[in-house]
């Protein structure tokens, strides 16, 4: 992979800084910083859906993002079914862990199978789950992403509608095939047409001689995340 050059000179200027040492715990930042620095550079594309897919391996499974299924099946029914048993982090990796596969993330099932299903699933991983946290944290892209899905749970059939109007399959494929990462993706690359689109109407009717800017609000967007995840991993590796 080939980092963005963004992306890149941060790194670069983040280890002169902290005098951190790279190590391969490393790369999900460094791959999570890339995503964010693309975004910036091309407002009007998507993200790499390739590299935002691409799942974690953990004690004998893969964890993938969650899709939009998932998040439903872990904020309508797991969680609220779990509660504060300790149960429900296990219930989040193996959402991941079956994130395109919705014949096994049912809701018809009791408090008590739900509970028993985790612990037959946990006692086959060959991890602690101390590991299995950390993967699941590495994958998610930690608590602001899970708070971002949370908010998000009531608009999915609205996001749904739209994504097959504007690019086409089914609303099953793109509620279970693909993440939620991947989803948020297309919708900034349809809300930076529009505002692409919105910005040139009003400079037409503004006149030719008007100052308009036409910097997509997406692009100011990612530039805010990209400094948010890029002073959080200064702070982080200031501390190794």
């Amino acid at each position: 992979m080939q980092l963005n050059r963004l992306a890149r000179d941060t790194v670069e200027k983040l280890l002169a800084e902290t005098g951190h040492t790279l190590s391969v715990g490393d790369f999900g930042h460094i791959h999570t910083l890339h995503v964010l620095a693309e975004r910036v550079s091309h407002p009007y594309k998507a993200a790499d859906i390739d590299l935002v897919e691409m799942p974690r391996a953990v004690g004998g499974v893969l964890l993938h993002p969650l899709s939009l299924g998932a998040w439903q099946w872990l904020e309508a029914f797991a969680i609220p079914a779990l509660g504060n048993h300790w149960l429900a982090d296990v219930a989040i990796a193996y959402a991941m862990a079956h994130s395109h596969t919705p014949d096994v993330l049912r809701d018809g099932c009791t408090p008590k199978e739900l509970r028993k299903a985790l612990r037959k699933w946990l006692r086959g991983l060959s991890c602690t789950i101390a590991a299995l946290s950390r993967v699941v944290d590495a994958v998610a892209g930690a608590s602001e992403q899970l708070e971002e899905g949370a908010r998000a749970r009531a608009e999915y059939g609205p996001i749904i509608a739209l994504l097959c109007r504007e690019y086409g399959g089914t609303p099953q494929g793109w509620a279970w095939g693909v993440s939620a990462e991947t989803v948020r993706g297309f919708l900034d690359e349809h809300r930076a047409k529009v505002e692409a689109e919105n910005a040139v109407a009003a400079k037409a009717s503004a006149g030719a001689g008007a100052s308009v800017s036409t910097t997509p609000q997406s692009k100011i967007d990612a530039m805010r995340s990209f400094r948010r995840y890029a002073k959080a991993l200064r702070e982080s590796w200031q501390k190794t």
